[in-house]
């Protein structure tokens, strides 16, 4: 399983802030749980956080690159791929 080193974590609070770092955090727990909706909706129900807080936060880890989810559509399918710490070379 991927982890942040404290480093990373320091420099996630730093540029943003704690509430930031724990749904960071909970994104990278996600990675490799295959089909796993990054939606607002169903990350604050799982984290027992409003969707706007949610929201907000996914926003600014976008803004840092940190977090961000390209879609792909064809005719009958939409795909989305979600990637987690780009922002680093790896996390390890």
């Amino acid at each position: 399983m991927a982890y942040l080193t404290w480093k990373q974590k320091k420099e996630v609070m730093t540029d943003i802030n704690e509430v930031a770092l724990v749904l960071l955090e909970f994104y990278i727990s996600k990675l490799g749980t295959s089909d796993y909706s990054y939606a607002d909706d169903v990350v604050a129900k799982a984290l027992e956080w409003t969707e706007r807080k949610v929201g907000e936060n996914r926003r600014k880890l976008t803004k840092y690159k940190y977090f961000r989810q390209e879609v792909t559509k064809n005719n009958t399918t939409t795909h989305v791929e979600t990637f987690v710490g780009e922002r680093w070379k790896k996390i390890t």
